[in-house]
């Protein structure tokens, strides 16, 4: 099972220092000399990157060869907790902001967070929501639950609450019927 990218590769890979000035068009990474450093992202006039968070989610998508990057504080210090999902292609060095209709709350320190291969999909579980930065607290109350999905393919984000069992359904029901 391929491990998550650690966000110092991630770092490396993505946010690499121009050892000259960076060209409009960087070279193909396939095009690229051996034993030299091309700034990738963001580029002048290049497409959009995520802003430069901190603590936020990686891990890598081996079926669609993406990087996905969730959530993290934004610039400036204890900034809010957002629940952004951003992709990174690395062969093209273009990141995507996926805008599905619902995700968990935002979240940062949430280094947890893993790439299930065999499901391809992307596991969020709970983290700091809340805790420290700041954060509207009615997200946290609707939808913090234990574990959310995210699938790439279909850009969705599934909430893995777990339903009641049938014997906590069962207690729940003969409890009402003896309080009546």
């Amino acid at each position: 099972m391929p491990r998550p990218l650690s966000a110092v590769a991630l770092a490396s890979l993505v946010s690499l220092v121009a050892l000259r000035a960076p060209a409009a068009d960087p070279p193909a990474i396939a095009d690229q000399a051996p034993n030299t450093w091309v700034k990738r992202s963001p580029l002048e006039g290049g497409p959009a990157s995520p802003g430069l968070g901190y603590e936020g989610a990686f891990a890598w998508d081996s079926k669609h060869k993406r990087v996905i990057r969730f959530a993290g504080h934004n610039q400036g210090g204890g900034g809010e907790q957002n629940a952004e999902t951003w992709t990174f292609d690395p062969v093209t060095a273009k990141w995507e902001l996926k805008e599905p209709n619902t995700s968990p709350p935002g979240a940062c320190c949430n280094q947890q967070n893993v790439f299930d291969a065999d499901q391809s999909r992307f596991l969020r579980f709970p983290a700091f929501s809340g805790s420290h930065g700041w954060h509207w607290f009615r997200e946290n109350y609707l939808s913090n639950s234990s574990i959310w999905s995210y699938d790439l393919a279909t850009n969705t984000w599934r909430d893995r609450r777990p339903r009641a069992s049938r014997r906590c359904a069962a207690r729940v029901g003969t409890a009402t019927t003896k309080s009546r």
